[in-house]
């Protein structure tokens, strides 16, 4: 936790978003991992986490200032 809050401080916006969906890549191909190999458990804990890293980017969208790309 510690970390993370940390390089809210200490990293770009842009660079902790690309951060962000690099983590969801990592999640769902691991997750991909976990069905090939039958870890049904994993797979669903994985997907949730990258679920929720979706959602919270999601959350954090300004239609106002974002316009069309938001």
């Amino acid at each position: 936790y510690q970390a993370y809050a940390a390089a809210t401080q200490t990293v770009a916006k842009t660079k902790q978003i690309v951060m962000l969906y690099d983590g969801v890549i990592r999640l769902v191909q691991q997750a991909k991992e976990a069905i090939r190999e039958k870890r049904i458990e994993d797979r669903y804990h994985l997907l949730i986490k990258a679920a929720d890293i979706i959602s919270g980017l999601q959350a954090c969208l300004d239609f106002e200032r974002g316009g069309d790309i938001a």
